[in-house]
């Protein structure tokens, strides 16, 4: 994986060449030889280049007056390495095979690295080995046509590969894109992830919306255990194989974007993962989300994990003042997103009717989508619908037909209308306690709930 005479007609050329044969390899670095004299000779060009002219008298003046000389095998030595050039030659060739060697070499000290971490217990799971791991694929899959890097080695747009964005959900998620979910607390931003997230595992429609069936993973720095499995529990899904949640409650927390197991779990998936973050701010480790520079870096890691394909969506909190209406914190929150939706609830104590709002699209999304919450289940009221009647009014409206009902009844119809057995249970109980409903006592010790008013409580 050493090849000193490539190494020496490179040198050589640069030295013979100048200036222009330098731009062609630009590309290179000191790592890219493995002689010991040759890194020594090419780290004294690239220091003497940006401020005289490049020659064999102007290294061999440099290496002597910082004690190098001697290092790089003296006047003869250098005078040996020019000699190697041919007048005319094209030197990138051979600098992308310096560069394919470096890779080698990289690539067998990193497997040295993984023999001896086994060697010494670290499990196959562990964060060294999986950051070894990591670095050895990215060498594996690294194309060979881009080895080369700097402005010499852009291709045009279309080879890039197929720009063409799949549709996760219809109308709101996209392939390879980061988007924000944003609101105020308690309006049912995180009900509606998991929702989506459940759809999105299963393939099924979500509110009538087609989805794309895939892997999703939610990372919940935010909920503690009972709040999730209730969710699950009220929305009737179940988690496992296809949609993990991995919260605090875990062996380990669950980790930021760029984490090695993150992006190993990316690699096993057969199409490209879709990715929750609840909440930002329980990921953010800067100072103020109001500093631009702190946000623009810390988005740049949901960036990077969306260049996988993977759909990243991160759930995030409204501000109180008009500025901040959308989103919370620095603008550089919506300048580094492709979707942002804001989430409210026109009844913020329960989870009823739901309005998402765009306030950024780089898609043909709609203007808005109404959503309505009934025993678990979100359908949407598209504008062109008669509007829908929600759950209070009608549990109202039950009630009124059945005057003296007892509450083991009355939650056994609503369950039996889809308006949920819970929200029938806290209906009544709201409703006494605002005399809306009177409770008389039954026969047998139970008890008989009755409409009284006023109808504006609907």
């Amino acid at each position: 994986m050493i090849d000193a005479q490539t190494e020496g007609l490179v040198l050589g050329g640069i030295l013979f060449g100048g200036e222009r044969a330098l731009r062609d390899v630009s590309f290179l670095s000191i790592d890219d030889f493995a002689v010991e004299r040759h890194r020594i000779v090419f780290k004294a060009i690239s220091d003497i280049a940006p401020e005289v002219d490049l020659s064999l008298t102007a290294v061999c003046v440099h290496l002597d007056e910082t004690g190098k000389l001697k290092a790089a095998g003296g006047l003869s030595a250098l005078m040996d390495i020019h000699s190697q050039a041919i007048p005319a030659l094209s030197l990138q060739h051979f600098a992308l095979k310096l560069r394919a060697l470096a890779r080698d070499r990289r690539a067998w000290r990193l497997g040295e690295k993984l023999s001896v971490l086994c060697q010494q217990g670290f499990t196959a799971n562990c964060a060294e080995v999986l950051t070894v791991t990591e670095e050895l694929r990215t060498i594996a899959e690294a194309p060979s046509r881009e080895v080369a890097r700097g402005v010499q080695s852009i291709r045009a747009v279309h080879e890039y590969g197929d720009a063409n964005v799949q549709c996760i959900l219809e109308g709101l998620l996209y392939e390879g894109t980061v988007n924000l979910l944003t609101g105020d607390s308690g309006h049912g931003k995180s009900t509606l992830a998991l929702a989506i997230a459940a759809a999105v595992a299963t393939g099924s429609d979500f509110a009538g919306r087609k989805t794309s069936p895939r892997n999703v993973l939610i990372l919940d720095r935010e909920n503690p255990q009972w709040v999730i499995r209730d969710r699950i529990r009220r929305l009737g899904i179940e988690d496992g194989d296809r949609l993990k949640i991995w919260g605090r409650w875990c062996p380990e927390q669950p980790p930021g974007p760029d984490h090695p197991d993150i992006l190993n779990w990316i690699r096993t998936c057969e199409v490209t993962p879709l990715i929750f973050f609840d909440s930002l701010i329980g990921f953010f480790g800067g100072q103020s989300e109001n500093d631009s520079a702190e946000i623009r870096r810390f988005m740049e890691g949901f960036r990077r994990l969306a260049t996988t394909g993977s759909t990243v969506v991160g759930l995030h909190h409204s501000g109180k003042g008009e500025g901040t209406k959308y989103y919370r914190g620095s603008s550089d929150y919506k300048a580094a997103c492709d979707c942002g939706w804001l989430v409210s609830n026109n009844h913020p104590d329960r989870l009823e009717n739901l309005k998402l709002e765009p306030w950024k699209s780089r898609f043909n999304t709609p203007s808005e989508i109404m959503l309505l919450y009934s025993d678990g289940q979100f359908s949407e009221q598209r504008r062109s619908q008669t509007p829908v009647v929600g759950v209070t009014a009608r549990l109202t409206e039950l009630l009124k037909s059945n005057p003296g009902i007892k509450a083991g009844a009355f939650e056994k119809l609503a369950g039996e209308k889809r308006l949920g057995r819970d929200a029938a249970r806290k209906f009544l109980n709201q409703g006494v306690e605002a005399k809306t409903i009177r409770r008389d006592n039954g026969d047998h010790n139970s008890q008989e709930h009755t409409w009284v008013g006023p109808d504006e409580a609907m």
